[in-house]
C-alpha cells in the first residue's frame, strides 16, 4: 500500500520493472504487476511465503503500518517489550512507534489486533498521520 503520484503511476505503467521470477501467483500482464514490483524492489512489502506474494490476501494493521512505515522512512523505535501482548516480538516496534507517532492506537490499553484486517478510515488515518508527521 504505497501512495504513488500521477507521474509515477504513468512512469510504472508504461516501463513496469520486471516481477521477481520467483512470484507463481501474480501475471506479469495485470494491473497489479507494475506496482507489486515496484513495492518489492524498494523493500517496502515482500512476499508472504517463498514464490508467494498473494496479491488478493486482505491488509492487515501490522502489514499496513510496516509498508506505511518503510514507505515514508519511519524507523521503528527499539523495544524489547510491548505494552500489547498480542504483538510478537518482530512486530513489537511498528506497534509501540505507530502508537508513539500517532499513527495507530491499540484496541485496548494492552491489545494491538494486529492481524485484524484494517478498515478505510484506520488506513486513511495511517497515511495522512505519517504525510504529516514527515511534513515536520
Amino acid at each position: 500500500m504505497v501512495l504513488l503520484s500521477a507521474g509515477k503511476q504513468a512512469e510504472l505503467e508504461a516501463e513496469p520493472l520486471a516481477l521477481p521470477e520467483e512470484l507463481k501467483d501474480v501475471d506479469a500482464k495485470s494491473w497489479q504487476a507494475p506496482f507489486i514490483s515496484y513495492a518489492i524492489k524498494n523493500e517496502i512489502m515482500a512476499p508472504r511465503v517463498a514464490g508467494y506474494f498473494h496479491p488478493d490476501l486482505p491488509a492487515t494493521r501490522i502489514n499496513t503500518l510496516e509498508a506505511i512505515m518503510i514507505a515514508f522512512r519511519i524507523t521503528p523505535v527499539e523495544t524489547m517489550e510491548s505494552r500489547f501482548t498480542d504483538v510478537s516480538p518482530t512486530e513489537a516496534p511498528y506497534a509501540e512507534t505507530a502508537v508513539l507517532f500517532g499513527l495507530a492506537n491499540g484496541r485496548t490499553p494492552t491489545t494491538f489486533a494486529p492481524n485484524d484486517q484494517i478498515t478505510r478510515a484506520e488506513f486513511a488515518k495511517i497515511l495522512a498521520s505519517a504525510i504529516e508527521l514527515k511534513e515536520v
